[in-house]
């Protein structure tokens, strides 16, 4: 999978945030695509689980090299339950949109985390497009997260111009943590 590569440097960048929260913790990454983020956190993470729905993704995530112990597993968001409820911090970045109910998934992640574990994750604000399930605004992401964990911080992220169809739009991603309290 290729990104264009303002994209990738976004992508990384949330991977980057998520460094704040990870060091010396198992760390659960729900979403993984391709394992490239996940490098990024095996700098300091304890392990990482990495889940995601496409094997082809999760073939290439194996093949990369980890500073700590990496496993992989395929997990269909809207189906299958989470294995295991120790995880220190579940990172799910650009996701929620993604599956059927957003809710469930919530669940699932707060049903991961230990006691005082750490969600970190990010959403696109409002963009339509036939992957995404559910749009989310401010108040959305936040009453999403409020029902299953205590949001911390909700950050505006990555404003900036895109094109589409000869129109300007301006493209907000939403990026946060919250804990399980």
């Amino acid at each position: 999978m290729s990104f264009h590569a303002p994209t990738l440097e976004e992508h990384l960048a949330r991977y980057g945030f998520a460094l704040w929260f990870i060091k010396r913790r198992r760390v659960l990454d729900v979403g993984c695509n391709n394992g490239y983020g996940d490098v990024q956190l095996s700098w300091g993470a304890q392990s990482i689980t990495g889940y995601d729905n496409d094997e082809k993704m999760l073939e290439k995530a194996r093949s990369r090299q980890y500073e700590c112990p990496a496993e992989f597993k395929r997990v269909d968001f809207n189906t299958d339950e989470f294995l295991g409820d120790g995880f220190d911090v579940v990172v799910c970045f650009e996701t929620l949109e993604h599956v059927d109910d957003p809710d469930a998934l919530m669940r699932k992640i707060a049903g991961a985390l230990v006691p005082g574990g750490t969600f970190v994750f990010s959403v696109p604000h409002l963009i339509a497009n036939r992957q995404h399930k559910t749009l989310f605004d401010k108040q959305a992401i936040t009453d999403l997260i409020g029902r299953h964990l205590t949001l911390k911080e909700l950050h505006v992220f990555d404003e900036r111009p895109v094109t589409k169809r000869h129109c300007w739009a301006r493209v907000v991603d939403y990026v946060g943590f919250a804990q399980k309290v």
